[in-house]
């Protein structure tokens, strides 16, 4: 799956993303100006067949941001790691210890 994201370097990690879940059965897909998609986290036992995942890309920050409607705040880095990727996947660019891009 590839996103709707403009040129090169913009909206790259919200492509990484949905990738990802894509290639772990997630089934991302458009909803408005964001994405929904299945958590893969285990807890999800019912397969989560009504999308709880929210994708969006926050164009002023060069970043993508997650968040699990079920599993609720903090659940981001354990989504993250059962499909393949960090933390620093979420954003574009990396960023400095002060979170300026490198």
């Amino acid at each position: 799956m590839t996103a709707d994201a403009g040129g090169r370097g913009h909206g790259v990690s919200l492509r990484r993303v949905l990738d990802a879940l894509d290639a772990a059965g997630c089934t991302p897909r458009r909803s408005g100006a964001a994405y929904t998609a299945r958590c893969p986290l285990p807890g999800h036992s019912h397969g989560d067949r009504s999308p709880s995942l929210s994708v969006q890309y926050l164009d002023r920050d060069g970043r993508t941001r997650l968040r699990c409607h079920r599993c609720g705040p903090g659940a981001e880095l354990d989504v993250l790691a059962v499909v393949g990727l960090t933390l620093a996947d979420l954003y574009d660019e990396p960023k400095t210890a002060s979170g300026a891009p490198a």
